[in-house]
């Protein structure tokens, strides 16, 4: 039976929002996506995504699938690595989460987001779907399936696939032959639903490991605990080990780990090309570490120079930050390990003596107590503003 509130959710006359603009039935139905989760609370499990893949002939079983899990660095990991396979000849598809400004940058063939009009062909082919066979999907489980749908859809030779949450439970856990699983790292977050301790996380994420599979494993992940998941499963395990310099940097890591999917890949498939490799990893998502100045010239005038996304940019200088700019650093850290690797990086690239103001948010399921621990172990002023957010899981 359908649960309580589901029927506000299900779309209201799919039939009429055929008659209006491409642009105006994206932002209807991905407006009713997002409000989802506001009837249905999101649960962990396999069922409705698993019905969905049913439904529309397992598309997960078409494409070959680099899935990745882990506590941090498993987002640039995964921009890396289709980078890697687009400049290596390939036709990629990436699916990532959460998105920074548009809901289509989850999507992506060959680094270019799903369109509009392929999300609305998807939504009004998937709604109408779960509504007729009684399946309470969540937004990620949607989304999950939207995207494997539009990879097979655009014969794509390869998916590059971020796990949601844990492993085990998360929909993108759908799928059944993945030709690498990757574990970046581990470390304590979503305690409430993973488990208290490093060991407990691990296991829930490499529920990812599938049998034969060849599993790569960061550095800073408990071999003991996920090495013998991987045995019972007959995969073959591939230890990164840890380096001096990873301390200061956590791409040079990232970096890393790709080079050892990259070399698996390659042994299985030929026509797969790693002369560009080293422009590859220089790739990394939005807000990890993004650096730019900010030049006020006017209070109606703000020039932003953009430091990121362009790997031949370079820290501002000195020189950069006049009396009229502001330095800033996005990065979208959001527990304890990447809160320190974050401080440790700031003070690396810049010295214990650049003065920074903290702005940061969190939603109310990260364990906000021990980032704020760390950072204010970093802090020579206390003097702390705090402000609510107008949304549900701020």
């Amino acid at each position: 039976a359908l649960m309580p509130g589901m029927k506000r959710f299900w779309p209201r006359n799919v039939a009429r929002l055929a008659s209006t603009s491409c642009s105006s039935r994206y932002s209807a139905l991905t407006k009713q996506l997002y409000e989802i989760n506001a009837w249905r609370p999101a649960k962990l499990g396999l069922r409705n995504v698993t019905q969905l893949h049913e439904l529309l002939d397992r598309p997960s079983r078409r494409v070959r699938i680099v899935h990745v899990a882990g506590t941090n660095g498993k987002g640039s990991v995964c921009y890396k690595l289709a980078r890697a396979l687009q400049l290596g000849g390939q036709r990629v598809g990436l699916f990532v989460s959460p998105h920074i400004s548009s809901f289509r940058e989850r999507i992506q063939v060959n680094a270019e987001p799903i369109g509009e009009e392929q999300v609305v062909n998807l939504l009004q082919r998937l709604l109408p779907m779960c509504k007729d066979n009684e399946i309470p999907a969540t937004f990620f489980e949607l989304t999950t399936i939207m995207a494997l749908q539009h990879f097979v859809e655009e014969r794509v030779d390869y998916v590059v696939l971020e796990t949601g949450l844990g492993g085990t439970l998360d929909a993108t856990n759908v799928v059944e032959h993945p030709q690498v699983c990757v574990i970046t790292s581990i470390g304590l977050e979503h305690t409430r639903v993973l488990g208290d301790t490093v060991e407990e996380i691990a296991a829930h994420k490499a529920g990812i490991i599938k049998p034969g599979a060849q599993v790569v494993v960061g550095p800073k992940c408990p071999h003991p605990v996920i090495r013998p998941i991987a045995n019972e499963q007959g995969a073959t395990y591939h230890e990164v080990p840890s380096l001096p310099e990873d301390a200061d940097d956590v791409d040079a890591e990232n970096a890393r780990i790709v080079q050892r999917v990259m070399d698996l890949v390659v042994q299985q498939d030929k026509a797969v090309k790693v002369d560009q490799l080293p422009l590859a990893l220089l790739e990394r998502p939005p807000c990890r570490f993004e650096e730019f100045v900010v030049r006020v010239r006017t209070p109606s005038n703000i020039a932003v120079k953009r430091m990121a996304g362009d790997p031949a940019a370079q820290t501002p200088s000195s020189q950069d930050c006049g009396p009229n700019s502001v330095r800033c650093i996005l990065d979208v850290g959001h527990n304890p390990d990447a809160i320190t690797r974050l401080v440790q990086k700031v003070m690396g690239v810049h010295g214990p003596k650049e003065v920074f103001s903290v702005v940061c948010g969190f939603s109310r399921d990260k364990n906000i107590s021990s980032c704020l621990e760390q950072l204010g172990e970093h802090c020579r002023s206390h003097v702390a503003t705090l402000h609510t957010c107008d949304s549900p899981t701020a």
